[in-house]
């Protein structure tokens, strides 16, 4: 006799299984020595089976919504583990992110420049946009990265989800954090805004940003981990004030 839990998280993945193609296609940046695109989609099905082993359908949120963040971190898990120097990246993209909170504290959420950056960090410009060129191909910066540090689980993905069902308090709280984000993206510089708008609402890739804005892959690229570095920063700077 079937399971029907089990025949029900069959169907979840057999019907899904298009997102975890979606998810590698968006993951455009060099892959580490290695690892190949038929590697990433077959780690990809796995965190949809786990995704659909977890669901809850009762909470009310679509499974979409709910297996897109868990296909992209088993990949992103598995990914960092090939990745030399994990550590060292990650330590960059924070101290960039605390050097941006700290530029637009003073600014009062002005933008801070890569001029007031570099002298922040006591680098020179070149070397401060080689360090965002590092971290923009480590795939260790995008909407699904944890954003509170008391609260794992919390994403900036999580805020432009559309979650059903919520208690009373966590849609408040999700409301003012909603209206955050959107005044935090509304203060970006034009292009950063753009590629943000172009590649997680109109999901174009960052090659087709590219040929939208007349600029290589790369610099598409290293543009939308600085949107993120500072969507970071100013939201960091909301959970501590």
């Amino acid at each position: 006799m079937n399971n029907p839990a089990s025949s029900t998280q069959d169907e979840l993945v057999i019907n899904h299984l298009y997102l975890v193609k979606f998810v590698v296609n968006r993951l455009t940046m060099s892959l580490p020595p290695g690892v190949t695109y038929d590697d990433l989609h077959a780690i990809g099905s796995l965190g949809l089976i786990d995704a659909a082993k977890k669901f809850d359908d009762s909470k009310g949120v679509l499974f979409k919504t709910y297996s897109v963040p868990r296909i992209r971190g088993a990949i992103l898990d598995e990914l960092r583990r090939h990745t030399l120097g994990g550590q060292t990246l990650c330590r960059k993209a924070r101290q960039i992110e605390q050097a941006t909170r700290a530029i637009e504290l003073r600014k009062k959420n002005g933008a801070a420049s890569e001029e007031e950056l570099a002298a922040e960090l006591g680098i020179t410009k070149i070397k401060l946009q080689r360090m965002i060129a590092d971290v923009s191909r480590s795939f260790l910066v995008s909407l699904d990265e944890s954003v509170y540090a008391d609260n794992a689980s919390a994403s900036l993905g999580d805020m432009i989800e559309d979650k059903k069902r919520l208690t009373p308090e966590s849609q408040l709280e999700l409301k003012e954090r909603k209206a955050f984000l959107k005044v935090a993206i509304g203060q970006l510089p034009d292009q950063e805004k753009r590629v943000l708008v172009l590649y997680y609402f109109e999901e174009l890739t960052l090659k087709e940003i590219g040929g939208l804005l007349q600029v290589s892959e790369s610099r598409v690229s290293q543009i939308h981990t600085k949107a993120i570095v500072r969507l970071r920063a100013r939201l960091n700077q909301l959970n501590y004030s």
